[in-house]
Formats: C-alpha cells, structure tokens, sequence
C-alpha cells in the first residue's frame, strides 16, 4: 500500500522517541559491557552455565511469536518504569561496589525490562512480560548456592543408591559421598551430582510447559517434574554405574553413561517430561482461545507523536548518573601494610618445620602472602596460610576457602565456630571446614581479618569492606587458613582442638597486619 501523507507525518513524528530510545540503548550497553563479558566466559568455561549461550536466543524466538501483536500496539512510553529502572541501576551499584556478580547481572535484566516500560510503556511491557523473565535464567546462581546444592545432590545421591544397591544385592558402604564397593571406591564428585542437568532441564523445561496445549493445573505440576526428572535420572545413573562397576569391574567406567555424565542425565531426564507432557495433553487438553480482535492503530494511545518524552529523558539521566557513580566507585589509594608478612618460627609448643606439604592452599588475589607448616611434638603438621590485600573492591578481594580449594579437594562438613581473640574477651568468628580428597581427610579452619573485627560470613565480610570504605577509607584485610590433616583413626573433634591451640598463638601476630583504625 502506497503511503499517504498523514502516514508519513505519523511515521516522522516518532524519529524523536526512536533518537531518545537509541541514546538509552547505548548508555545501558556502556554501563553493563563490564558485566557482559565476564558472563559470556562463565557460560564457556562452566559446563554447568552452558545453555546460557541459547536463553537470549529463546528470548528473540519468543519475542518474535509475539510480533503480531506488538506491531498492533504504539510505544507509549511510561513514567513508573523510571521507577523500577532507578532501582535496578541501584541493585547494579551495589554489585559492583561489593564485587557480587550475581547482583549485577540481575540489575542487567531488570534494567532490560525498565527500559522496554520506559520506551514502549505498560502494554508492550505486559506481552513481553514472560521472554523477559526468562532472561532471569541466563544469570549463574551465586557459587556459594551452587556449591551447597551440588553437596546436597551429593549427599541424597550417595544416600538412596546406596539403599537401591543394597536391596539389589550389591555390598556397599557409603563414606559422605563415597561408595565403597568391594573392588573400587567410588566418588561422586560435583560433576555427577546432576547439578549441570538441572539447570539446563530447568531452562528447556520452562519453555517445552510454556507451549504445551494443557490445562493451567497440569501446567503446575508438570514443572515440578522439571526438577524430579534430572534428580531421577542422574541417580539411576550412578546405581548403573555402581552396579556395572561391581559385576563387571571397573572397565565399566568408560560406559557411555559414565563418561557423557550431563548429557546422559539430562537426555534422560527430557525424554521422561516429554512422555509425561504428551500424556497430559492427551488427558487435559487445554481449551480453545478466541482469537481477540486487534485494536486499530489509529485508535491507541499518542504519546509516541510527541517530540519529546519525559519518560526517556529522565531514563536518559538516571542511566547517565550511573555511570558516573559506576566510574566513581575506585580503590581507595592507600599503602597498607609495609613490609612483608612475618610471624615467628616458634610458637609456644609449636615451631616451623620443613617439609613438602602436599596441596597447598594459595590465593591469587593476594598481595603478600605467606604458606608454612608448624607442628608440635608428637602431633601431626598445620598448614598456615595468611593471605593480605589492601583493596578488597571488585573481583579482586581475597578469595573464600569456603569456596575455593586446592585440585581434588571438596568438603564434606560445615559449621562455624568462636575463637578466642589476642585481647582478653575479644572473639574471634570462625568457620572449620572438614575436606576430603579420596581417602584424605583435611580439617580447615578460617576467618578473615579486618581492622579491629575478625569474621567469617562472606555477606557480612563485603558489606563491612563498604562501609568501612565510606566511613574511615581503608578496605585493607587478611584471610587467615589453618589446615591439619587426619589419619584414620583420628576424630574431628581431636584434630579441631589442635587448629584452635595453634589459632590462639597466632592472632596477635594477624592483628599486627590490619591495625584498628
């Protein structure tokens, strides 16, 4: 159809709304490319982040099943999106300023949807309401969940085979995670939890339930299956693996369903909801929409023929205050500590020893480091590792060893404890961590030290850096790490007491690092 003028006039008059719109557009990229970049690597590099590479794929996909019905509707830019964009610009903030990714990339998609509101306003907004909140599934789980959820997929794992295989007439002794078989023991690490096939059953899941013609009902309890399923899967897996392990030996540990551990599972996990999903349909067909008449164009609202938009003006600003707090947010210029990390060869019944202390613990993020090896007479060796950085901004603070251990290493046990500090009354708030590599057993203990203040939860440890940063601008700290291996005999209990003797020698010598302000 030829265009006529008042066609033409109408499609001009939008030419500002679309110049304001690319301006948002591109301060919202410039605000979020550092947060961009490190996502796409963690999608690479973890198996258990891939499918993140096709949730904005799916996105597009979903957008453009909806295509019909957007080119129905004006962009009505909406002023209650400038809202919720001041705060997700907000959450963003402090994400960068506590160094959490996950906060960050949150603030991303919600940002995401503020300006779809902002430019588009609320009608748009609504029909794009469900590809929107699929992007949340493109943003990793923080690693601390991810890391416990991987232990108690473990542990329920290690838990129920070993019953399964009991009654199966398999000999087996579980150990935490390790079956114990009569010709091999095996270890079911966090690659076999089923934890990768989870998320991406999670994320096919959501989408197979979106489109399946089936009652609302059904919908909501077919996505409970979206998690039993994977669950189900990788644990008959792990009882073939132990069953084939058993009767046939280990040669069994090339089988395909052994080696293609996610795949497998997560194969068999989509065909078992698949097999559910087209029984429902069959069983409760959902019912037939009428096909709703489009309002004319002619007849929706005109806010998209102004000139200028209030809305995506003040978007334009909030953006543009972000990024100059974003760029505000810098390192404290401080010295720190001078010198190097020094604590005496002997401690009381304790002295430093020479000896090849197998996988030691080390932080990259450290910038004065020391790893030596103490011990007392007639009593096994402590790894001691103290780890200092004046800048704990960003990615670069010192790392957790809650969650970060040498190769081979996971923990098995958990729980925090009180020590007591250099000054009389003063505690000290820690964390011991039994970890085992095969048959190793390794008990850690650890805090991290602030200026006047040691502590070991990690949300609490980022928020003091902030406010201590705002307050007295220093975000110097250290990370102390003791260590002491158990043979296998030895309880926890015993090889705790001797980490809490050793810990009461050093923490004069940690205080000295990071002096109160």
């Amino acid at each position: 159809m030829k265009p006529t003028a008042k066609n033409r006039i109408r499609a001009g008059a939008s030419y500002p709304l679309l110049i304001q719109a690319g301006m948002v557009g591109a301060l919202a990229i410039f605000f979020y490319a550092p947060v961009m970049r490190p996502l796409v690597v963690e999608w690479y590099e973890h198996e258990n982040f891939s499918y993140g590479f096709l949730i904005p794929l799916i996105f597009g996909y979903l957008v453009l099943q909806r295509r019909g019905e957007l080119l129905q509707q004006r962009m009505a830019p909406a002023l209650w999106g400038v809202a919720l964009l001041v705060t997700s610009i907000s959450v963003g903030l402090i994400g960068a300023a506590l160094g959490e990714p996950f906060l960050s990339r949150l603030s991303l998609v919600a940002t995401l949807a503020a300006l779809v509101s902002v430019i588009a306003g609320w009608k748009i907004f609504r029909l794009l309401s469900f590809p929107l909140a699929y992007l949340l599934l493109m943003v990793p789980p923080p690693y601390v969940i991810v890391k416990k959820v991987s232990y108690y997929l473990k542990m329920f794992d290690a838990v129920v085979a070993t019953e399964v295989l009991q009654l199966i007439g398999v000999p087996v002794y579980r150990d935490f995670y390790y079956l114990h078989l009569p010709n091999i023991t095996l270890e079911i690490a966090d690659v076999c939890s089923g934890i990768a096939s989870l998320f991406a059953m999670v994320a096919f899941g959501i989408i197979y339930i979106y489109f399946l013609p089936v009652r609302s009902g059904a919908k909501v309890g077919l996505m409970a299956s979206v998690v039993i399923f994977p669950l189900a899967a990788n644990l008959i897996r792990i009882i073939l693996v132990a069953a084939s392990v058993y009767y046939y030996g280990p040669i069994m540990l090339e089988a395909f369903f052994h080696q293609f551990t996610g795949t497998f599972t997560f194969l068999l996990s989509v065909v078992m909801l698949l097999v559910v999903g087209e029984w429902l349909r069959r069983c409760y067909p959902a019912a037939r929409q009428v096909n709703q008449v489009a309002t004319p164009r002619d007849e929706q609202t005109k806010f998209a023929d102004k000139v200028l938009s209030v809305p995506v003006l003040l978007a334009v600003a909030v953006l543009s205050g972000g990024v100059y707090v974003s760029h505000a947010i810098t390192r404290p210029d401080l010295r720190g500590f001078q010198g190097e990390l020094e604590i005496p060869k002997g401690l009381g019944q304790f002295t430093r020893v020479s000896i090849n202390w197998v996988d030691p613990y080390t932080d990259q993020n450290a910038e004065k480091s020391l790893s030596w090896v103490y011990q007392s007479a007639g009593s096994p060796p402590i790894e001691t590792f103290i780890g200092y950085r004046h800048s704990q901004f960003g990615m670069d603070r010192l790392r957790s060893p809650k969650l970060v251990f040498p190769e081979g290493w996971e923990y098995a046990a958990m729980n925090r404890i009180e020590l007591k500090g250099a000054e009389a009354g003063s505690k000290i708030d820690a964390v011991w961590l039994l970890t085992k590599k095969n048959n190793l057993r390794r008990l850690v203990v650890f805090w991290y030290q602030l200026p006047g203040e040691a502590l070991s939860n990690e949300l609490y440890f980022r928020w003091e850096i902030v406010r201590r940063w705002l307050i007295h601008g220093r975000t110097d700290a250290a990370v102390v790490r003791l260590a002491t291996d158990l043979d296998s005999s030895e309880s926890v209990d015993l090889a705790l007491q001797r980490l809490i003797a050793f810990s009461q020698r050093i923490t004069s010598f940690v205080q000295l690092l990071v002096p109160g302000p």
